[in-house]
């Protein structure tokens, strides 16, 4: 078995970085990192998150998240060579693997697993990333010659819908293994990610999800506290019924964008095409 000689972190503060500058080129918009400590992390999933406007998801209403709306967490992968591999007969070749859960002890804890579930059964993109460079000379080729991310296996948790200890992969494959019992998952890319037009809210869409976000953070707040400041939900029914659809779809952004900064403190803008 072949280790990498450089960090998880490491991985992470290149891919990171060459997020940064791809987008910065590209759209001429420089997206913010945010990046977590580890307590934060095992409450929340992720190691990194960015918020996307061209993506069209609302921010994520969990103020934990940081109004961010696309999420990775990173793993190294390990390298395989031998026939001996537990999984060499699945790929008849050299694999790369990482791990799913953590282990503590003899047993496996799957509870950042689960909560990049609950992020992406939300609606949410979420990638796990991983290396296919083992050595750290070869990492630093690929990041001055701005090739990283090109070198950088995603996997989509949103495709994930079983509790699964292991990830393989070849570097031509098209798709990793998730084991124990064998589930095909496909391999994409940072260019498809990037591309990919599907998934996407509409303003309509996007102010109904995030009206129902607001209503119940009323509802709680209102169980916590007495408040008697004017009721979204009832400012946000007025409009609906008394109003237009092109005029009344105004107005409802310019409302939800005053309640998600009032009570989530929270900016949303729409945006269409950046």
């Amino acid at each position: 078995m072949i280790e990498t000689n450089y960090s998880e972190s490491q991985l992470q503060q290149l891919i990171n970085s060459e997020i940064t500058l791809r987008l910065s080129r590209s759209r001429r918009f420089i997206p913010i990192p945010i990046v977590i400590d580890l307590v934060e992390e095992f409450k929340l999933g992720w190691d990194t998150a960015f918020f996307f406007p061209w993506l069209s998801f609302p921010p994520h209403p969990d103020p934990g998240h940081r109004g961010a709306n696309f999420f990775i967490q990173y793993k190294l992968s390990d390298e395989i060579e031998g026939r001996n591999g537990k999984h060499y007969k699945e790929w008849n070749a050299p694999y790369l693997r990482f791990f799913i859960p953590h282990k503590k002890g003899s047993s496996l804890d799957y509870h950042q697993y689960d909560r990049l579930k609950e992020i992406a059964n939300a609606g949410y993109p979420v990638y796990y990333a991983t290396n296919q460079v083992m050595d750290f000379d070869n990492l630093k080729t690929l990041v001055q010659q701005m090739n990283l991310l090109d070198q950088t296996p995603f996997l989509n948790v949103n495709d994930l819908n079983n509790y699964h200890k292991e990830v393989t992969f070849t570097r031509n494959s098209t798709h990793f293994l998730l084991h124990s019992e064998i589930e095909k998952s496909n391999k994409t890319t940072w260019e498809n990610i990037y591309r990919n037009d599907n998934n996407k809210y509409t303003l309509r869409e996007t102010i109904d999800f995030l009206s129902k976000v607001l209503i119940r953070e009323e509802e709680e707040e209102k169980q916590n506290t007495d408040n008697n400041r004017i009721s979204f939900n009832y400012e946000y029914n007025r409009i609906s019924s008394n109003d237009e659809n092109s005029r009344k779809i105004i107005i409802q952004s310019y409302l939800v964008s005053f309640y998600l900064k009032l009570y989530l403190n929270l900016n949303w803008y729409w945006t269409d095409g950046i």
